[in-house]
């Protein structure tokens, strides 16, 4: 609470030093560069600029857990994609996303769900995007698996 009242009362809700800070504090966590870490206004927002930088044509056909916020769904819609709904693997409500077929979609959206992060153990022959909402910081193995290259 301390550190959202300094930052009221400084004048820079956006994009000032607490933003900034925040961005390099996240990227030590996840263990990638500062300059890969950009603070947004929500989850939604994020995972369609994700979309967007994918460059995906209109119409594009995009992996979605069937179990999950309907954030993921909507930024797929945002980003005028279709949204292609895979199912949970059979021991967690994680998306199974090597049961995608490859043929049938452009990209795939995958999200920790519970603090369990999905568990990408191989390249997917299309762009992943990982939403780490509930898994931020989570490991598999003693391995930070909880980010994304894009």
């Amino acid at each position: 609470m301390l550190a959202a009242a300094q930052t009221l009362r400084s004048g820079w809700v956006a994009q000032g030093p607490a933003v900034r800070a925040f961005e390099r504090e996240l990227a030590e966590l996840l263990e990638i560069t500062p300059e890969r870490v950009v603070a947004v206004s929500s989850g939604t927002a994020a995972l369609y600029l994700a979309l967007y930088a994918l460059s995906l044509p209109e119409g594009a056909r995009v992996g979605v857990p069937v179990y999950a916020c309907s954030a993921l769904r909507n930024a797929v819609v945002a980003a005028r994609g279709i949204p292609v709904y895979v199912d949970s693997t059979s021991d967690h409500p994680n998306m199974d996303p090597y049961s995608i077929d490859s043929e049938s979609v452009e990209a795939a959206i995958v999200a920790g769900l519970f603090g369990r992060p999905v568990q990408l153990q191989r390249e997917l022959p299309f762009p992943v995007i990982e939403d780490i909402a509930q898994a931020l910081g989570a490991r598999i193995a003693g391995s930070q698996r909880a980010r994304k290259q894009l």
